[in-house]
C-alpha cells in the first residue's frame, strides 16, 4: 500500500532537493546527513513500543 502511494505521489525532484538538505545537514556538523533523521524515527519507535500512551 505505502509502495503504491509513494508511485502514485512520486515527487521527479525529491532526488535533488534530498542531496541538497543532505549537503546542507553535513555542512551544520550533521554527519550522517538525511540519515539521521531515519535514525531518529528508530529511536521514536522504540521508545513508543517499550512505553507506549
Amino acid at each position: 500500500e505505502l509502495y503504491e502511494f509513494n508511485l502514485k505521489y512520486a515527487n521527479p525532484f525529491e532526488p535533488v532537493f534530498k542531496s541538497i538538505f543532505d549537503t546542507f545537514l553535513k555542512a551544520n556538523q550533521q554527519v550522517d546527513g538525511v540519515r539521521s533523521y531515519s535514525k531518529i524515527v528508530e529511536l521514536m519507535v522504540g521508545y513508543h513500543e517499550k512505553y507506549p500512551l
